[in-house]
């Protein structure tokens, strides 16, 4: 019982201790240039990193199902079709080719629309 009480207060010691010491050795609490200077550090690596977040979902996969690889869509040419104002697929639309994994083929797409948001409806050109 003895060394249980003892064990607890060394681990209780060495919590308040390291506390003690990070709070004491941080120079930008003294120093009100570096403390402005961590803020602004702060504030860019959380933009790049909302920059850096938005950019992944941008081209996460959102397709649910098997690949067709017999299909020149991919079988989505019905899912590219409700998302365009034309009635069909234009010539120069990507054609998912034997070997392209759905992000590569994905990719394609997402460029494409990028490049030809004209053909895009309203609800998706800010997706692209």
């Amino acid at each position: 019982m003895k060394a249980r009480i003892f064990c607890i207060a060394i681990v209780m010691l060495l919590i308040n201790f390291n506390s003690f010491s990070q709070t004491n050795s941080a120079p930008a609490g003294n120093n009100p240039l570096l403390k402005e200077a961590a803020l602004k550090a702060n504030q860019k690596r959380q933009q790049d990193k909302s920059k850096f977040s938005e950019s992944i979902v941008s081209i996460s996969p959102t397709y649910v199902g098997q690949l067709n690889e017999n299909d020149k869509y991919m079988g989505k040419g019905q899912e590219f079709l409700n998302m365009i104002i034309l009635d069909s697929l234009p010539s120069d639309f990507p054609h998912y080719q034997k070997g392209f994994d759905f992000v590569e083929y994905d990719g394609r797409v997402e460029k494409y629309f990028k490049e030809h948001k004209h053909i895009l409806k309203d609800v998706y050109k800010s997706k692209f």
